[in-house]
């Protein structure tokens, strides 16, 4: 549970032997705790923009490491480059290799080659584009799109397993909040 003081977010935990809240920490206390650690802070970032960055980090590692709690590590089969090709292509999909390498902010020759790992293993293929004798567009295939439903079911697991004691009230401002963060991003574009 959570609640607003002096403009900071503070987090609390309920205790098991009473209706009593106790503090756990205040957004500024983790700000210091982090700030002790060595870290390399992007030019021109404030506080608040090193905390969102600090938090999605730890959040992304407390992700994967849930996974592996539960019995389900990552997919190692595919790389970084690799899952967001797909990711892209089974929701944007056909795509042309230009805009596929935009979308990944990469040059055409990386997005090529992440294509060919992706074709090699059967995710995606090339296909001729309608109308154009010589344009391709880059299609998942149903195994891809399956693997795409498989790693967001697993996402979803792992999410609902950390959040299992996660009022319904609190799940809808969380949701709230995370689909507002990424509509900015998503406006803001690629830096």
């Amino acid at each position: 549970m959570s609640t607003r003081t002096s403009g900071y977010r503070l987090l609390f935990q309920v205790s098991p032997t009473s209706d009593c809240f106790s503090k756990v920490t205040t957004v500024a206390d983790m700000s210091d705790n982090r700030a002790m650690r060595k870290t390399n802070h992007v030019d021109g970032a404030t506080d608040a923009t090193r905390l969102i960055s600090e938090s999605l980090q730890e959040l992304m590692y407390l992700i994967v490491r849930a996974g592996g709690k539960l019995g389900d590590p990552w997919d190692r089969r595919l790389t970084n480059m690799q899952s967001l090709a797909l990711i892209f292509v089974v929701n944007e999909g056909p795509v042309r290799l230009g805009a596929l390498a935009a979308a990944m902010l990469t040059t055409d020759a990386t997005a090529t080659r992440t294509v060919d790992a992706l074709v090699v293993d059967g995710l995606v293929e090339r296909q001729l584009a309608n109308g154009d004798k010589r344009g391709v567009v880059i299609c998942a295939t149903t195994e891809g799109r399956r693997i795409y439903r498989q790693r967001s079911r697993r996402t979803a697991k792992i999410v609902s397993s950390l959040l299992a004691e996660t009022g319904q009230s609190q799940l809808q401002e969380i949701a709230d909040f995370l689909a507002g963060l990424t509509e900015t991003f998503r406006e803001n574009g690629p830096v």
